[in-house]
């Protein structure tokens, strides 16, 4: 909107004096001018003007006159007059009129005296402004004629005039620019409360667009306190009078939200004091609201820090006394607050030998540093009641209006005392459990560097307790990452606990496992919480909770095993065993049964017998290594010789079917137990042989692998492995038996036993059946089927462990010279007692100096039943002082040693020819 800017717009003369109020002070101003002619042509002549009729008249005015030398002489003035100039008029009678006049004006007021007198006109100057007292009056000057001489002056004040005329005219412009622009919500209503137009503050707070609010009733969109009740007429009445002002109402949004405000109404109305238009101003007071509540909440919160404070506290002016005080210092003064208002800390002061005439000198010097030093501490006796406080003060300086005032906070150090002796004897008991405690505590700071430590933690370690000061928690674990990322979690995670464990290697080389309960703590000695760590070696509860799990696992299985176990032998057993009897009660029913009835019958009973024979072999295998009686003793063997033997154990088997048995496996080493193996094969090839025709072959063929591996496969070409049974093989509690190619029964337990004894040696079995075509087939392959078992092994490393003991640089470089195709380990036999568990040496030398060579040789026959080439020898080789002699044992001791490594493995390499005939 363009409000105002049109003067002939419609609330123009709201702003503007009307014409018929011009013409009526014009009026008024003509009869005072006539007024006073009058009362001067009463008069003979301006000397028989009484003085009390200019001293009375209500207008300023002088009268002057003009004389032969054309000089303006002030001749008389009323007391109205007197009031508008800085100087006592009364000394400027006779005196000309420009002494006292402004200077601006002087010209244009001597020519204007001059025609008034001369050509009896009205002369006017307006506006004419006066000062008095750095005051400004705007006046307008009435010129007129007494006689031909005298003039009068009339000084007419026109200062309200002109600023009520200047100020419309602003307040017209400014309310236009403030009604768009200002950040208060305005609106315009009619004379029944609806808007009419409303600024852009009020979309801004309310959030309606222009044609949401134009039309609508105001009152509909506000909200009144419970002690402003009217209706909408009321409402509009209070409009219409401009009564409504600073009210408290609430705006209701678009959202429904509610908007705090202050709303007040300005009516316009026209010449005639009809209603136009009613402005209303709504100021948002929800932010003032908040602060004024948060405002007597903080007064609220300080009055309940005052009183609550633990401390006794004191408002103390050096002129007025004790200003004000909390309870704790009432209790403190043993007096209450009414009688400690106004009174001076002397009068609670303990004098002792300080005291002179009244005075607490010491206090007094203390209370005057703390107005000089702004803040200030000192020790001051309190006299409370009938016994002596002695109190530690912290003194401040405040000024508040003007005024400096003492705020004192007193603390009562007869507690501090006994504090501090508690403390001390705390002290003490805390020493004494930190040194006696059978755990190992460590205190050290939040970036983990140690502190502190006990005598347990230097023995559980191995470190001096200044080797600990120069160590960082994370340096003891042999994985100093992970417990670096652990104690920053801990620290992050701000707990209060946490437990952790990590491995921990000693300097003898021992390996630990420590459990370490960490507690974030405050002790009065360190600024920051500190962390302590309580810490012991579960190395063996470790040892015993693993030995505890085994067993529970080993009894679990051990139990599966006996169910399974028993299953089978109230099913399996039962069957081939009435089998028998029934066939023997046969023959006792026919004794007179011919030969060939008898044969018959005597087949039956040896072929029952033969398949009860197989699954009790199979079973006491199976059992053997489930339960773990059956231990995994690998040695070195040549794989041609341990394949020959097990195919010559079936030959009779195969003859009996004309079946062809192939070998072609590498001529290598491989590490295998013995006995296992031969199990393994045999089941395989009597599995082949079951399931082949008559006149076929089976070939057992090899194929190096990667990472040492070598893999086996026994390959039929009879009626093959249907699909949907080859996953329930190789589980123990599917019952998964099949008739042979001649009816030849199965115990259902070979594959699951071949897998088991596979997974011993390390390696995996699976099958392929059918088998995948590859070229022409040969006569003997009458199916389609066929079957193809892999199984991998490990090859033999020739490896040689020797004790360090043993050996320096010098034999290091002979026996790696001289033992070029051998891998040589050189180690500690404590220390590496696992690695040796675990792996298989074609030679272990140990050095009889070591007291423990003994249990230590007895550890490793216990693992390696089979290993035979373990050496122990005396330091001979290293004991002489000749540097040649000694190389010359040295080089000896190393070809003996080649030569019988040499021997070893040519041994099994010439395995393989002693079974390389044909089996009968």
């Amino acid at each position: 909107m363009n409000l105002g800017r049109n003067p002939e717009s419609k609330w123009s003369h709201c702003f503007s004096p009307h014409p018929r109020r011009k013409m009526m002070k014009k009026k008024i101003k003509e009869n005072k001018e006539t007024s006073i002619k009058k009362t001067f042509s009463q008069s003979s002549s301006i000397q028989d003007v009484n003085s009390s009729i200019i001293d009375n008249f209500p207008d300023p005015i002088l009268i002057v006159v003009r004389n032969e030398e054309k000089k303006v002489i002030l001749k008389s003035f009323n007391p109205k007059a007197q009031d508008l100039f800085e100087i006592n008029l009364s000394d400027a009678i006779s005196k000309e009129l420009k002494i006292f006049w402004p200077y601006d004006y002087w010209k244009e007021t001597k020519s204007k005296v001059r025609k008034a007198v001369k050509k009896k006109s009205s002369e006017i100057i307006d506006p004419f402004v006066l000062e008095k007292s750095q005051e400004k009056k705007i006046l307008s000057i009435k010129f007129f004629r007494l006689d031909d001489h005298t003039a009068g002056i009339l000084l007419l004040d026109s200062t309200d005039q002109q600023k009520s005329q200047q100020s419309i005219l602003e307040e017209k412009i400014k309310y236009e620019e403030f009604y768009k622009n200002t950040p208060v919500m305005i609106t315009t209503l009619d004379q029944n409360g609806t808007i009419l137009d409303a600024n852009a503050h009020w979309y801004v707070k309310t959030s309606y667009s222009r044609n949401q609010i134009i039309g609508k009733k105001l009152f509909d969109l506000l909200t009144f306190g419970s002690k402003q009740k009217f209706s909408t007429d009321g409402f509009n009445e209070l409009l219409k009078t401009g009564h409504l002002s600073n009210y408290e109402v609430q705006i209701v949004k678009k959202n429904n939200e509610l908007l705090e405000g202050i709303i007040d109404a300005r009516a316009l109305f026209d010449i005639h004091g009809q209603f136009l238009k009613c402005y209303i101003t709504i100021n948002d007071v929800t932010a003032l609201k908040e602060l004024s509540e948060e405002y007597e909440s903080s007064e609220l919160k300080y009055s309940q820090l005052f009183e609550s404070a633990i401390e006794p506290i004191v408002i103390y002016s050096l002129d007025e006394g004790i200003i004000d005080c909390n309870s704790k210092a009432e209790t403190l003064f043993s007096k209450s607050k009414d009688e400690i208002f106004g009174l001076t800390l002397s009068e609670f002061s303990f004098y002792g030998q300080s005291k002179k005439s009244g005075q607490d000198e010491y206090l007094d010097n203390a209370l005057q540093n703390v107005v000089e030093n702004q803040f200030y501490s000192f020790i001051w006796k309190v006299h409370s009641g009938k016994q002596i406080i002695e109190c530690e003060v912290s003194a401040g300086l405040m000024e508040i209006k003007g005024k400096k005032i003492i705020l004192l906070f007193l603390r009562d150090r007869t507690e501090q005392l006994l504090a501090e002796r508690k403390l001390q004897l705390n002290e003490e008991k805390f020493r004494t459990i930190w040194n006696e405690s059978d755990d190992a505590l460590k205190l050290s700071n939040k970036s983990g560097s140690i502190l502190l430590v006990n005598k347990k933690a230097c023995e559980l370690y191995g470190f001096s307790e200044q080797d600990f000061l120069n160590r960082r928690n994370a340096e003891l674990s042999s994985d100093p990452n992970s417990y670096k990322k652990y104690f920053q979690d801990f620290i992050k995670s701000k707990k209060e606990y946490s437990e952790f464990e990590y491995p921990f290697t000693a300097s003898n080389g021992q390996s630990k496992i420590i459990e370490e309960k960490n507690l974030l703590i405050k002790l009065p000695e360190y600024k920051d919480s500190v962390i302590l760590s309580i810490s012991r070696d579960i190395t063996e509860k470790k040892m015993i909770h693993e030995e505890l799990k085994d067993s529970e696992l080993r009894y679990k299985k051990l139990n599966e095993t006996k169910d399974r176990f028993l299953s089978i032998l109230s099913h399996d057993l039962r069957a081939p065993t009435a089998s028998i009897i029934g066939m023997v009660n046969a023959l006792i029913e026919q004794p007179t049964a011919d030969h060939k009835e008898l044969s018959y019958y005597l087949n039956l009973v040896h072929s029952s017998a033969k398949h009860q024979l197989n699954l009790i072999t199979n079973l006491l295998d199976w059992s053997n290594i489930e339960s773990g009686k059956e231990k995994f003793s690998p040695t070195q063997r040549n794989l041609r010789f341990a394949v020959r033997e097990a195919i010559n154990s079936v030959g009779g088997l195969a003859h009996q079917k004309e079946i062809k048995i192939i070998s072609g496996v590498d001529d290598v080493v491989v590490l295998i137990d013995g006995h296992l193996f031969e199990r393994l094969l045999i089941n395989l090839l009597s599995n082949s042989i079951k399931f082949s025709h008559e006149k076929s072959k089976i070939e057992v063929t090899s194929q190096l692998k990667p990472n040492g591996l070598i893999e086996l496969c026994v390959t039929d070409y009879g009626i093959g492995i249907p699909k949907e049974i080859q996953s329930k093989l190789f589980d123990f509690r599917e019952k998964i038996s099949r008739r042979g190619t001649k009816g030849e029964r199965g115990t259902g337990l070979g594959l699951s036993l071949c897998r088991e004894i596979v997974q011993f040696h390390g390696g995996e079995l699976k099958i392929e059946s059918p088998i995948k075509a590859s070229g022409k087939k040969k006569k003997a392959d009458k199916s389609s089927g066929g079957t193809k078992i892999f199984f991998t092994l490990k090859i033999a490393v020739p490896k040689v462990f020797i004790s360090d003991s043993l050996v320096n640089k010098q034999i290091e470089k002979i026996l790696k010279g001289e033992l070029r195709n051998y891998k040589i380990q050189i180690g500690n036999v404590s220390k590496e007692l696992k690695s040796i568990e675990r792996e298989y040496y074609s030679l272990i030398i140990l050095d009889n100096r070591n007291n423990g060579s003994t249990d230590e040789l007895k550890k490793i026959k216990k693992w390696h039943q089979t290993l035979q080439n373990i050496w122990i020898v005396d330091d001979s080789i290293s004991a002489s002082n000749d540097s040649d002699i000694k190389y010359l044992l040295q080089k000896e001791f190393a070809k003996e040693l080649g030569n019988e490594l040499h021997k070893y493995f040519f041994e099994l390499k010439q395995q393989a020819a002693l079974v390389e005939k044909k089996p009968k």
